[in-house]
């Protein structure tokens, strides 16, 4: 009897340490991988951020090919110092993953898991796959497509439509995927109320983008 005891409770107390060091190895693993390096692309979106912090306007005396919010977004990280950038990966990695844990648990019914933290891991391992680079738009814009799924499926459409405006503003080829998603959530139970206030939530980000950067 006591013998099984203690096997017990070593079981119960092996998954938590187990969860633990996981948790740890991924935060290890990727604030290794998120240190973004001013090489390539990267040193092209730090020149225009440079640029915008010496009051340049962008696509008219500075230019780059991506999207306004990602070069604003560069410039606020050069303004915070070396570990700018970094930390702003840190966060659109974080924000993902908690994103999907979150959806994860919405889905079983609001209980949370130790595999919600696993699926949030995954999700962040997948985030920053080979079609990613560190200082990149990729991830900020897979991070908010998330929060915005999250958001719509918890019944918050007007914000939901916020953050997918926003995930135009960081890579508009992206903007397709929380639109599609909430057309296929929304259309077949048929939600005027839900359809408005995420149209208008859509279409409050990208007006507000558009004008900041007529008034630039």
């Amino acid at each position: 009897m006591i013998t099984t005891a203690l096997e017990l409770k070593a079981s119960q107390l092996i998954k938590p340490i187990l969860l633990a060091v996981i948790v740890a190895a991924a935060l290890v693993v990727f604030g290794l991988r998120l240190v973004p390096l001013p090489l390539g692309d990267r040193a092209i979106f730090e020149a225009v951020a440079d640029g915008l912090r010496s009051g340049q306007r962008l696509y008219a005396e500075v230019y780059d090919n991506k999207d306004p919010l990602f070069f604003y977004a560069v410039a606020f990280q050069r303004l915070c110092g070396p570990m700018g950038g970094w930390l702003f990966e840190i966060t659109a990695l974080g924000l993902g993953a908690w994103s999907l844990s979150r959806l994860r648990q919405w889905l079983r019914g609001n209980h949370q898991t130790r595999e919600d933290w696993l699926l949030g891991i995954l999700g962040a391992l997948l985030m920053s796959g080979g079609f990613w680079g560190a200082g990149q738009p990729q991830l900020p814009a897979s991070a908010l497509t998330l929060l915005s799924l999250l958001l719509l499926c918890q019944g918050h459409a007007f914000r939901a439509g916020l953050a997918a405006g926003v995930v135009a503003g960081f890579k508009l080829i992206c903007l397709p995927l929380p639109i599609v998603f909430a057309i296929c959530w929304l259309a077949p139970t048929v939600q005027p109320g839900q359809i408005k206030r995420y149209c208008s939530g859509l279409a409050l980000a990208l007006s507000t983008g558009a004008l900041v950067l007529a008034f630039r």
